[in-house]
């Protein structure tokens, strides 16, 4: 006996079958760059397939303007970031039954596509989160800066003396000479705080997209712009990508 799947009766049906198909997206390799990242590419690729197999459809219904911000670099370049939040439709084509989302978007951009980064950026949640996919990188495992203990635990790391690396650090391996180094470095331009613990030092050393083969000079300076993108942007990922491309396009950070 054989156990067929039958045809969906509406819309409901269809996202349950393509949530049976499609569980998880993996990262991809950032060009030019030594990490991974997640994007819309990557989920069209793996759920488009079967959308068209069940009839499936997506397409925009409205958008909705919630923030434009132009700023200046450091570097002087002028910016702007965009927020907005983007209305969805998924049709099933056979028996015309619908459902509708919203997703936000928000990116930021030198040139002219912060309003075109925004709308990818807000269609691959609207993918991710209607079709309950896992990318193993939930943003809600990584509590940001301001909130990542406690305020006892954080106090109590303040007090704690902190120990000299003795093993290699992050995924990289940095040698832990080189960690020492390095992180000094990094306080000494202000990149990082004097007080910041082992432990999220390894984490800033991860977003490095470089090897340990590169000096530490080069490695600063790329962690200065980090620092400048964090502040304009207040996104870890979006801050790493910028700068990356600042970077290897040749900019530098004071």
């Amino acid at each position: 006996m054989t156990n067929e799947i039958p045809e969906p009766k509406n819309v409901h049906e269809a996202i349950n079958q393509v949530m049976g198909r499609v569980g998880y997206v993996q990262k991809e390799s950032a060009k030019k760059l030594d990490y991974k990242v997640l994007g819309e590419q990557a989920f069209i690729q793996a759920v488009r397939p079967h959308l068209v197999d069940l009839g499936l459809t997506i397409h925009q219904t409205d958008v909705e303007l919630l923030g434009r911000t132009e700023f200046t670099a450091k570097s002087g370049a002028q910016g702007v970031n965009i927020l907005a939040k983007y209305h969805w439709r998924w049709t099933h084509a056979p028996t015309e039954t619908f459902i509708e989302v919203t997703s936000l978007g928000e990116a930021s951009d030198y040139g002219d596509k912060a309003a075109n980064k925004t709308m990818t950026v807000a269609l691959k949640y609207a993918l991710r989160q209607t079709l309950v996919i896992e990318t193993g990188d939930d943003p809600d495992t990584t509590p940001s800066e301001e909130y990542e203990q406690p305020a006892k635990k954080k106090e109590a790391d303040k007090k704690e003396a902190r120990k000299l690396f003795d093993r290699p650090v992050g995924e990289k391996k940095f040698p832990p000479e080189k960690a020492e180094i390095l992180r000094a470095a990094l306080v000494d331009a202000k990149v990082l705080p004097a007080d910041t613990h082992n432990k999220h030092v390894e984490m800033f050393l991860d977003l490095i997209p470089f090897g340990i083969e590169v000096p530490t000079k080069e490695l600063v300076g790329w962690g200065k712009l980090y620092r400048d993108y964090k502040k304009e942007t207040g996104n870890t990922e979006e801050a790493v990508r910028m700068a990356g491309e600042a970077w290897f396009s040749g900019e530098t950070s004071d």
